[in-house]
């Protein structure tokens, strides 16, 4: 083992029992705590719409038992020994860590191991878990229950939230933003959760193939490993319980990926998509990429004191998602910095081979980068394992990765770059800073308003001679105000959907556009503004305010400034009528078709009715009574 240390993944032990309960441990007598950790796979997804919450609220009642004295709780024992306690629920699993000094780390397994184990619940540690639940989360407001969701989650579906195109949506099939869990019902679940419920939960999920254990620090190995086989090893081997449904595959798009946008604070990602990756394939993408993003750091940084750090990162789903190194820049640097970062970390693998001392360096980089993960404190060993944990799963690997890179010969190392290195699998993420100042983007869209607001106003705004009024009635819609505020709403969700349109077919990843931070970043927004004015101004000019007529002719006002004129010697009468007597009437009905103009459905209410010639019909929303009709009428004599 080079640089004079064991290594890491073969110190770990990781076992199945029989009944298919895993566990891994990595002991260092250096270690001052240990870690012991419980994860079960159950979380939001194992629970039905009329459940949520439960998985919350199992967690909370294993802390309870009725066996303390003096309303004691497993999260108090703990503590009394010094204990770190830390429990959460996530989408897919429930955690149970507890970090303790090292010489209570068998009895915190054993208590731990009673607290999982065969518990039957009772009505009192529900509800004390309940009023814990309602403490931690609070109670659901009155507007929560009426709507049966918060503001926000109410304001993220009105805005199209989980429709936005996505990396991992877009170019994987597969949404990883997508909120899971619906927290309001979970408050409001939280008050009628049964017992029943609570204990059925716990026996489906609760069994040894959906657990995992973790123990990281100071302890003896051997005792540890006897323990759990003694107490978990013939635990529920027949329970059959429930799973939670397999993830969906990835559906990969073969294609390069761009992306801008403006940003405080400049940097860049650059790297490749990636699907069905082996782990040898892994372990060969984060040498290179570390390596090459050392070496960037040592002359952007080190030379020209032009970024702050530079570094090998990931996203994964499964095995498959993006690889790359994301570095900062100086802004009047940042061209220059991208296109050297671009070169040698994408084009010089297809352009030439890498070579022995760059080979050398690269694996060093590697082994540096996995034997620092196994710093001998209990944290940094949980995640080791944890680490490995996710080598199984994930890829199936079973062996030493330390190992593994030694037997990677250059060859095989540039082959596999030139395999994964290409162009039509490039990742461009670049976020330079704003062209003038930080808020310049809100400024623009509240510029794009003004403009287009004062283009429509005189466009609209037309003379009309007052003096020639003979008859002027308003037509009646519902409360004004209130009107115009249904209308921007509906403008606003016309709008979004429009946006969202733009954004998926246009914008997303259209190497043109996302090349330029104007039309990247700001020109949807624009165009936004537009739409919306323009929209709210359409629904505008469709709604009648006003009737007025002059001795030629029948005008039609909205409630801007687009009037509707009708020659007075096309309409040949009006007439006043119920609501309910034109509904009966369906020769009238057929008369009118779409040339209604109808806010208030009240039955007992009157309706103006303007006869065309060509047998057509003009419905108006504000009622006259017969005097008025006459006068009408005697003006088109």
């Amino acid at each position: 083992m080079s640089l004079g240390k064991e290594d890491p993944f073969e110190k770990a032990l990781v076992r199945e029992l029989t009944n298919q309960m895993k566990y891994f441990m990595a002991s260092s007598p250096n270690a001052k705590l240990t870690t012991i950790e419980f994860e079960v796979k159950t979380g939001w997804e194992a629970e039905k719409p009329e459940e949520y919450g439960l998985a919350h609220l199992v967690e909370h009642i294993l802390f309870r038992d009725g066996q303390f004295k003096n309303n004691m709780s497993y999260l108090q024992v703990f503590k009394e020994k010094g204990g770190k306690i830390n429990a959460f629920v996530t989408t897919r699993k429930t955690v149970y860590t507890v970090t303790i000094d090292s010489k209570h780390s068998l009895w915190t397994l054993k208590t731990m191991t009673k607290m999982l184990q065969n518990r039957t619940f009772e009505d009192l540690e529900l509800e004390k878990a309940k009023q814990s639940i309602m403490i931690e989360v609070g109670e659901p407001s009155p507007f929560e229950r009426f709507f049966k969701a918060s503001l926000w989650e109410l304001l993220d579906i009105l805005s199209l939230k989980d429709k936005r195109p996505n990396f991992f949506k877009n170019e994987f099939g597969v949404d990883l933003s997508q909120p899971k869990y619906p927290k309001v019902m979970s408050k409001l679940n939280g008050e009628k959760l049964s017992l029943s419920q609570a204990q059925s939960f716990y026996e489906d999920f609760y069994i040894p193939k959906n657990i995992k254990l973790f123990i990281a620090g100071n302890f003896h190995k051997e005792t540890f490993s006897s323990f759990i086989e003694r107490k978990w090893k013939n635990y529920r081997t027949e329970a059959e319980g429930r799973s939670l449904p397999e993830k969906p595959k990835a559906q990969f798009e073969d294609r390069p990926y761009y992306s801008m946008k403006a940003s405080a604070y400049p940097s860049m990602k650059v790297g490749i998509k990636v699907t069905n990756l082996e782990f040898k394939e892994l372990v060969i993408l984060q040498a290179y990429f570390s390596s090459i993003a050392n070496e960037i750091m040592k002359s952007v940084r080190n030379k020209k004191g032009e970024t702050y750090t530079a570094y090998f990162d990931n996203s994964f789903y499964k095995n498959s998602g993006k690889a790359y190194v994301s570095m900062d820049s100086a802004p009047k640097a940042f061209n220059r910095n991208f296109k050297q970062l671009k070169r040698l970390l994408l084009e010089k693998p297809e352009k030439e081979n890498i070579n022995q001392n760059d080979f050398k360096k690269a694996k060093e980089e590697m082994r540096h980068l996995f034997n620092s993960s196994y710093e001998e404190n209990a944290t940094s060993l949980l995640s080791n394992l944890q680490l490995i944990d996710t080598y199984h799963k994930v890829y199936n690997f079973k062996s030493s990765p330390i190992k593994l890179i030694e037997e990677i010969s250059l060859e095989e190392y540039n082959q596999t770059l030139k395999k994964l290195i290409q162009k039509n699998r490039y990742v461009i993420q670049k976020y330079p800073k704003h062209l003038f100042f930080h808020y310049e983007s809100f400024f623009l869209n509240l510029l794009s308003l003004l403009v287009i607001l004062i283009l429509i106003k005189k466009t609209l705004k037309k003379p009309f001679d007052h003096f020639a009024v003979r008859f002027v009635k308003n037509i009646k819609p519902i409360p004004f105000k209130l009107y115009e505020i249904l209308l921007l709403l509906l403008s606003l969700f016309i709008t979004d959907w429009i946006h969202l349109f733009l954004e998926t077919y246009l914008f997303y990843n259209n190497k043109l556009l996302q090349s330029n931070l104007i039309t990247a970043d700001y020109l949807s927004s624009i165009i936004t503004v537009i739409l919306l004015v323009i929209t709210f101004m359409f629904f505008l000019n469709i709604s009648p305010r006003k009737i007025y007529l002059t001795d030629d002719f029948l005008y039609i006002k909205s409630i801007s400034y687009r009037i509707k004129k009708i020659p007075l010697n096309e309409v040949e009468k009006f007439e006043s009528i119920s609501h309910w007597r034109l509904c009966l009437s369906l020769k009238k009905l057929w008369k009118i078709k779409y040339r209604f103009y109808m806010y208030r459905h009240f039955p007992w209410r009157k309706v103006l009715l303007v006869s065309l010639k060509g047998n057509k019909m003009i419905l108006l929303d504000c009622g006259v009574n017969n005097s008025l009709i006459e006068k009408l009428n005697h003006q088109i004599l």
